[in-house]
């Protein structure tokens, strides 16, 4: 129970263009023992520019329980080869065609590392 609502915002950070969502719940005064309204609120800002769809900043302002920040840095796109060499697997490693044992909870696929 209580008032909800989103209110979309924009701002720059770190010399990006972000896009928001500002989240704010309203508990009633008398819903849990309160005299006055408990207001909570939470931000959560994206950028395209970065290419995933994580956010970028978080904020939330809760009475009850504190409040929080996070907010990622010095974040850069990799280029196709740098994202490439990621997943590569080092000169040592070969490719074995088949299948594997399943384990409990997990798919195998059929080419596997060694």
């Amino acid at each position: 129970p209580g008032v909800n609502e989103a209110v979309p915002r924009e701002k720059t950070l770190q010399r990006k263009c972000l896009t928001g969502t500002l989240y704010r719940q309203t508990i009633p005064s008398g819903t849990m023992g309160n005299v006055e309204p408990i207001v909570i609120e939470t931000e959560v800002w994206q950028s395209d520019a970065y290419g995933f769809g994580l956010p970028v900043r978080t904020v939330v302002r809760n009475p009850l329980m504190g409040d929080s920040s996070q907010e990622l840095r010095n974040i850069r796109s990799l280029t196709d080869a740098e994202a490439e060499d990621l997943f590569r697997p080092d000169g040592d490693w070969t490719v074995v065609e088949g299948s594997a044992p399943a384990t409990l909870g997990s798919v195998v696929p059929d080419a596997i590392w060694r």
